[in-house]
């Protein structure tokens, strides 16, 4: 039977440390999510502020102002998400 040279390990190199886990579609939706509670309510609390600055003081426009800063805010939660993803990779 042939032998075959097995190396042992250098000491000075642990081998046995788990490495970080790469980013991937489930984190980017987490981060997503998390990014979106702040994102969305900050866009939609903005769009309150401007329909009540512009005198729209009925429950109809501030409903309408808080969907409209809600739809906006998924995109924009988007780009934010995809950039940390990119710079944590």
């Amino acid at each position: 039977p042939q032998l075959t040279q097995i190396k042992a390990p250098h000491p000075d190199i642990p081998h046995n440390t788990p490495s970080a886990p790469q980013p991937n579609e489930d984190s980017m939706l987490r981060l997503g999510l998390i990014f979106h509670l702040f994102i969305g309510s900050t866009v939609v609390g903005c769009a309150v502020v401007i329909a009540l600055t512009l005198g729209y003081d009925t429950l109809t426009p501030i409903i309408a102002a808080a969907v409209i800063g809600f739809i906006v805010s998924i995109p924009v939660t988007y780009v934010v998400t995809k950039a940390v993803m990119t710079n944590i990779k």
